[in-house]
């Protein structure tokens, strides 16, 4: 996934006009106030990546925070907004893998529809109630983490969960599947036979995902797995 958009050129995009009751929440809310709130609480920004499709219609991003202990995993703030009313606005809290990158993602969300007055505000609150949660939800990602270092799994065990996720689940694409091979076959850091290396080799190859949709099939695969 190429993460390249400027913050430039999504401040520049022009605000929707949709009628009704629609509720206008700004993608300058995830670049200013968000990083604001993190800092604010204490917390070092370390990397920050955007990703945009549909002329940045919909905004698909992260912060990732340093300053933990653990070797393998460093907590992650993920949010997703739209313009064109495909996405709500939303923030998960999740882990970023150290060594590749890879993306790790609660499935707790929280969001707010573009819908009101009050929208803008309301999702501000919800912001604020997800950055409280951070260390909690970031520390059950650890214990998941731990858990899955300890497992092993076979070969066989690997392509019932992969057939079960293409046919039965919805987990994974066709393409994503011929990613998958790839890295099971020949991933540098990732192939032991753990369920913690499934998982990053699953998780590399989620990233081929559109802004649209990543965020959304990170945290349903997390659950998944766990």
């Amino acid at each position: 996934m190429e993460w390249s958009v400027t913050r430039q050129e999504i401040v520049d995009t022009p605000l929707p006009t949709h009628k009704g009751r629609y509720g206008v929440i700004p993608h300058e809310l995830f670049l200013n106030t968000v990083a604001d709130k993190i800092t604010s609480r204490g917390y070092g920004i370390i990397d920050e990546r955007f990703l945009t499709n549909k002329d940045n219609q919909v905004l698909s991003g992260t912060y990732t925070i340093g300053g933990y202990d653990d070797i393998d995993i460093t907590p992650s703030i993920y949010f997703v907004n739209s313009y064109n009313k495909s996405k709500i606005a939303s923030i998960r809290i999740g882990g970023m893998v150290l060594v590749c990158k890879n993306g790790m993602l609660s499935s707790k969300v929280y969001s707010r529809k573009h819908l009101g007055a009050k929208a803008y505000e309301d999702f501000s609150n919800q912001i604020d109630k997800g950055l409280d949660k951070l260390d909690e939800d970031f520390n059950n990602l650890i214990i998941n983490k731990n858990e899955m270092k300890s497992l092993t799994i076979n070969k066989d065990t690997i392509h019932k969960l992969v057939s079960d996720m293409f046919l039965e689940e919805d987990l994974i694409t066709s393409t994503q599947i011929s990613i998958l091979k790839r890295e099971l076959k020949y991933s540098k850091n990732f192939k032991d036979d753990t369920v913690w290396s499934f998982y990053n080799n699953v998780t590399e190859s989620l990233k081929s995902n559109s802004a649209s949709n990543y965020n959304a099939q990170l945290s349903k695969f997390h659950a998944y797995a766990s």
